[in-house]
């Protein structure tokens, strides 16, 4: 098998508490870190695919708003 590298694209909504804007949209960027693979052994002898490891590459917020909800 060749190996290739895959660039994925997620957004992730994050509730979080802080004192502004700029801190909350700081903080979510900082904090929020790499996944991990939820595959299984046998999914990947089945696929005939190996994840070799994940690293968070970018992580960026594009938008802060407030939350009404205080969720």
């Amino acid at each position: 098998m060749k190996y290739y590298k895959v660039f994925l694209n997620r957004v992730y909504t994050v509730n979080i508490k802080a004192n502004n804007k700029e801190d909350a949209q700081r903080y979510s960027e900082f904090f929020i870190g790499n996944c991990n693979d939820c595959s299984t052994i046998q999914e990947q002898e089945k696929g005939g695919f190996e994840i070799k490891d994940i690293k968070l590459s970018l992580n960026e917020a594009f938008e802060v708003a407030e939350n009404k909800e205080n969720c």
